[in-house]
């Protein structure tokens, strides 16, 4: 044996201490989106529910929303 030998070793147990905190940090952002996403989806969920009983309860008015492509622009 040599004297790096201790020394490589040093180095590889350094780089796998390194990755394993970099894992670590990476699961806590990974955690941090997931429960960001489903908030998200909840609120979009909520959201749709409300445009539905919007449309739904507008008595007897069945009207069409207009789209974008039936506005005529502003120069004419």
């Amino acid at each position: 044996m040599t004297d790096s030998d201790p020394t490589r070793l040093q180095q590889v147990e350094l780089k796998v201490m390194e990755m394993e905190m970099t894992l670590h940090q990476l699961n806590e952002v990974v955690l941090t989106q997931y429960r960001e996403i489903k908030q998200l989806e909840t609120a979009y969920a909520q959201l749709e529910k409300r445009i539905a009983q919007a449309d739904g309860g507008s008595g007897g008015d069945t009207q069409a929303i207009p789209s974008i492509d039936d506005e005529v622009p502003p120069h004419y």
